[in-house]
Parts: C-alpha cells; structure tokens; sequence
C-alpha cells in the first residue's frame, strides 16, 4: 500500500507500475514474463470489492421506494390544498401575501417529512441489528453497520427535501389559482386547478411502482435460482472445521499425522466417510 502524488490519478499509476513490471520481466529474462503482471486500486476498492453494484442496486431500489412515498403523499396534499381553495383565497382577500402562503403549505409538508423522518429512525434502531444479522460475511464491515450521528444527519436531510418535494405541487396549484373564481363559487367542488399535475404524480408514481415491481420479481428469481442451483455436491449431513497443524512439531510428519487423522476419523460412530481439503469450496475467493 502506498500513497499517489498529488496530481496522479489511479489511471495514471497502474499504467506506470504495468511499464515498470513488464521492463522488470524482460530484463531478468523471466520465461513466465506472459503471465506477470501488475495492477494499481485504491485501498476502497480493493476494500468493497464486488459489493459496491450490489449496494449502489439496493441504494436505487431505496430511493425508488422513497420516490414512490413521496409520491403518494403529494398526491394527498393535492387534494388536501384542492378543498382548502377557499380558505387560501380568503386568506388572500384578507392580505396575506403570498410568501405567507408558502410558507404556511411548505411547514405542512415540512412537517410531515420531519415525523416520518423520526418514525423511521426509531425503526432504524430497533431493525438496525437483526438486519445485521441477516447480512451475507462477505459483505465487507458489515459488522460495523449502524445508526450513529452521520445517518441520523443524512436522514435528517432526506426528511426535510422529503418534504419539501411532497410539498411543492400543491403549493404551486395553491399558488396559480384564480382566487376571485374561487370565492365567486363558494365552495371548492367545482374547482379544478391544474388537473395535470395530480395527472403527471400518478403517472410517476405508477411508473415507478411498475420498475420497482418488475426489480424485486427479478431479485427474487435469482434468489430462488441460485437457492436451488447445482452446487455439485451434497450438503446435508456434512461437517467441516479448520485447524493448523503447529510447523515445530509436525513439520515432517504431515502425511502421517494426516492419515492417522483420518482413520480414526472414518471410525468413529455415525461417520460415512471423512476428506480433507486446504481450500473448501464455495469459500471466500474460491468461488
């Protein structure tokens, strides 16, 4: 591990360490020079690995989630503001300006978003260590995930832009009615104020409900597939355990101990037979 210079992109070293190997290969000849070969990562990636889709996949499928909430939501504040029409004109007759108004819808909605924003980082506490425990090893600092300061702040902010998105469609129709219509009619039944929008929420939310849908019926596809895969060889009833033998004591007695080992292994009650590996199958790197 090392630090770049400043100014030296990841791109630019793992081109330069690939020259500088490859000079190496050819100077000393090596007839393997082929198959030497050198790579430059940063220390995150080499730390996320493979993980990093599969968490960018599950932030997307979080965010549609929270897209489709927020959709929803708008779609009730729609028709909320939709009957509180004559209020918002009398409210406007009587002086109130329009900053006012805004005001008044946006700490609503903002409202809204900060009690769901709470409610969900109760949840989060109580759900955040059964899901750790749910969590596959090979996902790396798994064991580490939890609530502290910096997700309560980031969920902080994704209530209050929550709640600023629920809330600025029904304060953009509140805003762009036409107030003397609306007292001339005297009750809101008969309004109908930028219909497109309510039109365009549903549409949204319609779309995203469909993508999300189509996403978690694939996901579980795959999940049931790869439950049910060939892994060529029989589980049930099969025990593993690792151990190392001392090198001071066993260094030129492996093959013995081992076929010892064994044998008395095969002996014991109940033991349909007994092998041994230096890398067990379908453990992490040996896919």
């Amino acid at each position: 591990m090392g630090r770049l210079k400043p100014g030296v992109t990841v791109a630019q070293a793992d081109q330069e360490m690939k020259v500088i190997v490859a000079s190496l290969a050819k100077e000393q000849r090596d007839p393997n020079k082929d198959q030497i070969s050198a790579s430059v990562e940063t220390y995150l990636g080499v730390m996320l690995g493979d993980t990093r889709t599969m968490l960018v996949v599950i932030l997307g499928a979080v965010v549609l989630v929270l897209l489709i909430a927020c959709g929803n939501i708008a779609n009730l504040l729609l028709v909320r503001v939709r009957d509180r029409q004559r209020q918002i004109a009398i409210l406007s007759a009587l002086g109130a300006s329009r900053r006012e108004i805004i005001g008044q819808l946006l700490a609503e909605s903002l409202t809204l978003g900060i009690a769901g924003g709470l409610a969900g980082r109760g949840l989060a506490f109580l759900c955040t260590p059964a899901a750790i425990r749910l969590i596959p090893s090979g996902i790396p600092r798994a064991l580490d995930a939890g609530v502290d300061l910096r997700v309560v702040g980031f969920a902080f902010l994704m209530s209050l832009a929550s709640g600023l998105v629920c809330g600025i469609f029904p304060t953009i129709t509140a805003l762009r009615t036409d107030l003397v219509s609306t007292l001339k009619a005297g009750t809101s039944a008969n309004i109908s104020v930028h219909t497109w929008l309510r039109s365009a929420v549903i549409v949204g939310q319609t779309a995203l409900g469909i993508m999300l849908t189509a996403g978690a019926g694939l996901l579980i596809t795959s999940f049931v597939n790869l439950t049910n895969r060939d892994k060529g060889f029989n589980p049930d009833h099969l025990l593993t355990l690792l151990f190392q033998l001392p090198n001071y004591q066993y260094k030129d007695k492996y093959p013995q101990f081992y076929q010892r080992y064994f044998e008395k292994l095969r002996s014991l009650p109940g033991v349909e037979s007994a092998g041994g590996s230096r890398v067990l199958p379908m453990t992490a790197g040996n896919l």
